[in-house]
């Protein structure tokens, strides 16, 4: 089953304003990109440094 990540917008939420580099149309299902999203607006669900560790090796 399925699970939500924890930290990330849900269908139906606050979707449309937590992304504002995002056009998102939840009637047609469709997202459209309006501009790169600088770093700090995206949300992260892991530990990155944990990441950086297990690829340096």
């Amino acid at each position: 089953m399925w699970t939500h990540a924890p930290g990330t917008p849900r269908v139906g939420s606050s979707l449309e304003r937590s992304t504002p580099y995002l056009a998102v149309d939840l009637a047609d299902l469709t997202a459209r990109l309006l501009r790169l999203p600088v770093r700090s607006e995206v949300p992260v669900t892991c530990q990155e440094q944990l990441v950086v560790e297990h690829y340096s090796r």
